[in-house]
């Protein structure tokens, strides 16, 4: 399924949703210099850290000025961002829809990331699922990478190209029964559907034996030093009066 990471309007009523990240850079790139007479205006939705920057790139242009954000600062946004694990009723209902339609939007880069790591990492019917796992890690996160490989298996349930193993990973890790008003699952939209399913469950397999190490990997101790640092110093006793300030 393929996800709307855009859509543009017109002063004459024309909306436009784009599935495409080339198709809606082009158009903004086409129609931002005659915003002023069409009426365009756009608004990203689930557009990832590159497309995001392509686009700034062409806004900073059209005020004559250039992007001061490189690629990077558009990544550490996106792993900044909390994995939002509740419904959007629940959000709702506690005045948190901002943090879940962000943490969504999230969700599903997640997911077209992973896709093309994917399909990127596999050659000579071989998966690189190291670099793979690494490559969307720095991305997004483990626990976002976590969330999104979870839901994917769970919603693949059935597939026996999943293994045992894997599915019974996925039902430890919470996720949120999101259904919207017509009964649809929302979490499918970031489902990992546009890769070899066989090739989804290496990676699988790989990730949960690292999100596994890192819960297992004790805690760095404190230095001495650092122990010393924080440590607050004991209060000095008070000086004592001096004859002429007792008078």
């Amino acid at each position: 399924m393929s996800e709307v990471i855009g859509r543009a309007t017109y002063a004459n009523g024309e909306r436009q949703l784009f599935t495409d990240p080339d198709e809606f850079i082009k158009t903004i790139r086409e129609e931002l210099p005659y915003r002023s007479t069409s009426g365009f205006a756009f608004e990203v939705i689930n557009a990832n850290a590159a497309t995001r920057k392509a686009i700034d790139n062409l806004v900073y242009n059209e005020y004559g000025e250039k992007n001061p954000h490189d690629l990077a600062y558009y990544q550490e946004k996106d792993r900044s961002i909390p994995v939002y694990c509740q419904s959007a009723a629940y959000a709702r209902e506690h005045d948190e829809l901002p943090e879940f339609r962000v943490s969504n939007r999230a969700n599903v880069a997640c997911k077209v990331a992973i896709e093309k790591v994917i399909n990127g990492n596999y050659r000579d019917n071989c998966l690189d699922s190291k670099s793979a796992f690494a490559q969307v890690a720095e991305m997004f996160g483990t626990e976002r990478m976590k969330y999104v490989l979870a839901v994917t298996v769970r919603q693949k349930d059935w597939d026996g190209r999943i293994s045992h193993e894997n599915k019974a990973w996925a039902k430890t890790v919470p996720v949120a029964d999101n259904k919207d008003a017509f009964g649809s699952d929302r979490n499918c939209y970031f489902v990992v559907d546009q890769a070899h399913t066989g090739l989804v469950d290496l990676l699988v397999t790989y990730a949960r034996k690292q999100f596994a190490a890192e819960k297992d990997t004790p805690a760095k101790k404190p230095s001495v030093l650092g122990k010393l640092q924080s440590t607050p110093s004991a209060p000095k006793p008070p000086a004592a009066k001096g004859k002429d300030m007792e008078r």
